[in-house]
């Protein structure tokens, strides 16, 4: 007669086909969830990491629900099991910047007579965003225009300007420069 013995072998993980995000291209002050799923693969957890496959622990589940990153980020997810880790897929989160003031404003020509016939071209230095607009009488005020170096007519009477930088995200505080105009 014979006697037999089951030899039971457990399967490897098998890494997910794709994994995807709920909410994409978002701006960095976003409040919110993100949401992080795979599909595909089998094991028993999913585990989700940042920087590289296995690098810097991110938390785990399918879906996984986690805090809006503030700046872009790659977010990999393995399956899990007794056997060990599956390779990685990845998703991408982009995250988009928000507007940084300018650090300081200034003017080419400055303390010139009222009938001063001539330009003056207003600059900003750092800051960062896609547009830079002017504006008098207050931060986001009358509009001037936009552009760095913006250059436009010399005005008649002490002005103000003030700049900031706008983007998808909003608009950054200001940076202003005064043009001091002397009577005739």
């Amino acid at each position: 007669t014979c006697e037999s013995v089951q030899v039971t072998v457990n399967p490897l993980p098998v890494a997910p086909t794709s994994a995807s995000v709920d909410t994409i291209n978002f701006c960095a002050d976003h409040s919110g969830n993100i949401e992080l799923s795979v599909s595909g693969g089998s094991g028993d957890t999913v585990k989700w990491y940042t920087g590289s496959c296995g690098g810097t622990y991110a938390g785990y589940g399918n879906p996984m629900t986690i805090a809006s990153p503030t700046a872009t980020t790659t977010y990999y997810a393995r399956w899990k099991n007794g056997c060990g880790n599956s390779t990685c897929e990845s998703v991408l989160v982009t995250v988009n910047p928000l507007p940084v003031a300018p650090t300081g404003a200034s003017v080419d020509t400055n303390n010139f007579c009222a009938d001063h016939s001539g330009n003056i071209e207003l600059s900003v230095t750092g800051g960062s965003g896609d547009t830079l607009k002017w504006y008098t009488g207050s931060c986001g005020g009358t509009y001037a225009g936009y552009g760095n170096p913006m250059t436009i007519a010399s005005p008649t009477a002490t002005t103000t300007y003030y700049a900031r930088w706008k983007n998808g995200c909003g608009n950054s505080t200001c940076q202003s420069v005064q043009v001091t105009v002397n009577p005739l």
